[in-house]
């Protein structure tokens, strides 16, 4: 059974607050990425990866690696 929509919604928002609040404590790093994708990453973890929050660990698991570094080189060999 999957979160709620709302659930989702919650988590996404409150991903993105940290991800500002780390940025902006540690003086460096880029906020506004972190912002933007924090609605992707929160719907990709608990809509589209195979993944239970109650056992993160668990064999079969989908693992995201997401970096801005990674897609910018996708999108110059695309």
């Amino acid at each position: 059974m999957s979160m709620p929509t709302q659930a989702v919604q919650a988590k996404a928002i409150a991903l993105g607050k940290l991800a500002v609040h780390a940025t902006t404590s540690a003086g460096s790093g880029h906020p506004t990425t972190s912002l933007s994708l924090a609605h992707l990453v929160t719907v990709l973890m608990y809509r589209v990866m195979r993944w239970d929050p109650r056992t993160p660990g668990a064999a079969g698991y989908g693992r995201p690696v997401l970096s801005e570094c990674s897609s910018y080189r996708s999108r110059l060999l695309d």
